[in-house]
């Protein structure tokens, strides 16, 4: 049995689920531009190969809770304020966090 990819490349572990007992032609490593197996649904040919694309990143759901996870997490902090505005060395770095947070707020509806 060999399996293949979700783009249809030769694996070079078995995939449950992706496998077929057709014929693997002859082919060389597996490198860009080269020559490689990819399974059609029916055979195997041989095709250039080219690396798969990179994974997508966080949808905008995720990014959403992770912002607002942020906030939340600040709003929370247990730290008085006097002592997060001595920890940032001046209050106007402090006012423009907290005008941050509320435009994130209202941006999210938060």
């Amino acid at each position: 049995m060999n399996s293949y990819d979700a783009y249809g490349w030769l694996a070079d572990a078995e995939i449950p689920g992706r496998t077929t007992d057709a014929p693997v032609p002859q082919h060389e490593v597996k490198a860009v531009g080269q020559s490689y197996p990819n399974f059609t649904g029916v055979e195997w040919v041989l095709a250039t190969y080219s690396a798969p694309p990179a994974p997508p990143g966080p949808t905008n759901a995720e990014l959403n809770a992770q912002i607002l996870a942020e906030i939340k997490a600040l709003e929370e902090s247990n730290q008085p304020r006097a002592m997060r505005e001595a920890s940032l060395g001046d209050t106007a770095g402090l006012t423009m966090l907290d005008n941050k947070v509320k435009a994130l707020r209202a941006k999210f509806k938060w």
